[in-house]
């Protein structure tokens, strides 16, 4: 239970944080690797241990190569750059899923008048 001192209007925020012992890393394709942390709009993408490395006991796993990470490297200006090229690739996203949402109406289209000509046809030659 939280009491403040003196009265007030706002509600207390409450912040936990947790720093893992071990931290897996999946990564393929070539070396070197760059981790980068921080994003406000990631989803949690945990994964279980059988699902990282499939097939290996706990034995097999602690034997595994260990890295250490190196220094923290600031970089504003890739930050920004990478904020702006995940917007781009979101609008590139949304134009290409209208795209897709247009070419399946227009099918659509084309079908439900392929069903009417045959309906017609097939109306006409049952008279």
């Amino acid at each position: 239970m939280i009491r403040p001192l003196a009265a007030t209007d706002s509600k207390p925020e409450l912040r936990l944080g947790w720093t893992p012992a071990t931290l897996v890393f999946l990564a393929n394709g070539h070396g070197p690797y760059t981790l980068a942390y921080g994003r406000d709009k990631a989803e949690a993408a945990s994964r279980a241990i059988g699902q990282v490395a499939p097939g290996l006991s706990p034995a097999e796993i602690s034997k595994a190569e260990h890295v250490t990470a190196g220094p923290e490297q600031a970089a504003p200006a890739a930050a920004g750059a990478q904020a702006s090229s995940a917007e781009d690739a979101a609008a590139s996203s949304r134009y290409r899923k209208a795209a897709l949402w247009a070419a399946l109406l227009a099918g659509l289209g084309v079908l439900g008048a392929m069903v009417w000509q045959l309906y017609k046809q097939m109306k006409t030659s049952a008279e």
